[in-house]
């Protein structure tokens, strides 16, 4: 989903309302008068959370700088908890499109993580995943892969090699491998994903027909349009079978196979999925605007 918040301003986290909109949280709490630091903090960081899932970022980030500066004053700055809330605060950053400051709290909260959980332990992948989005988002692939990298290695060392967030790592590394227009590394790694969401969630899942379709992705960049094409076609018979027939995403892979039938030099072809796929797309369009018919 897409956030209207990039440019929010930080500025407004000092600003009266936000002492008074805390006021108000610890108020609505019983007894949170009575309640110690720890409680307090607690309070705050739940109440970040709720914000956070209602897209309400300048209030979550508020309350969960405000638990965070409780808790270091009691508890110091190399706690667990102070990391946890460190990742969440980054986290917002990282939504909110402050890409800096998500890398600076993700950073303090990697430090201490790694000094209490080791290198390799799945927090630490995690973290290496976030490091690797906020890259991503600011087009530095070379250092997006390089987390992604790091973040797969730790979970093949601590899950094994068929653990279903060991697929996720795959995927997530050839896809940066894509962006990088490797296309021989990509679709080797996504045929490993492939494989093992195979054995942890059955032929028949959507993971795998993404990951089909992804192949296919790989396959059609090499100019390898026939077995692009099989991929597709292996993708959108699962995607039938859970989706239905008029599902967006069934139109998106009709329109992938038209691309390709365009390539091999069928036209015929070409334009009888892309109609296929209009069809859907206009049928959507028309259940979203019940007005569609009056204009």
């Amino acid at each position: 989903s897409t956030h209207g918040n990039s440019h929010w301003d930080s500025d407004s986290v000092c600003s009266d309302s936000s002492s008074s909109a805390l006021a108000g949280i610890t108020q609505s709490y019983p007894d949170s008068e009575d309640k110690n630091p720890p409680d307090i903090a607690n309070i705050y960081e739940k109440a970040g959370e709720d914000y956070a899932v209602e897209d309400e970022y300048e209030k979550a980030l508020m309350c969960f700088i405000e638990s965070l500066t409780i808790r270091q004053n009691t508890i110091g700055e190399n706690h667990p908890a102070i990391a946890n809330l460190q990742y969440k605060i980054g986290n917002i950053y990282l939504v909110i499109g402050d890409h800096t400051s998500a890398l600076a709290y993700y950073t303090k909260s990697l430090e201490i993580h790694l000094r209490t959980l080791g290198e390799n332990h799945p927090t630490i992948a995690d973290l290496h995943n976030k490091f690797g989005d906020v890259y991503k988002l600011i087009n530095d692939h070379d250092r997006a892969l390089d987390y992604y990298s790091k973040s797969l290695e730790i979970r093949r060392n601590t899950l094994g090699e068929n653990d279903i967030a060991v697929a996720n790592s795959y995927h997530i590394v050839a896809t940066a491998y894509m962006g990088k227009c490797v296309y021989a590394q990509a679709k080797e790694l996504y045929t490993k994903a492939v494989d093992i969401e195979k054995k942890n969630l059955g032929e028949c899942h959507l993971d795998v027909s993404r990951s089909y379709a992804n192949i296919g992705n790989a396959c059609f960049k090499q100019g390898d349009y026939e077995k692009a094409m099989n991929y597709y076609e292996e993708s959108l018979k699962i995607k039938l079978q859970l989706l239905g027939e008029s599902h967006v995403d069934v139109a998106g892979l009709y329109d992938n196979i038209g691309v390709v039938h365009q390539e091999k030099g069928d036209d015929e072809k070409a334009l009888e999925y892309h109609n296929k796929s209009l069809a859907i797309k206009l049928n959507k369009l028309g259940e979203n605007h019940p007005d569609e018919d009056a204009s």
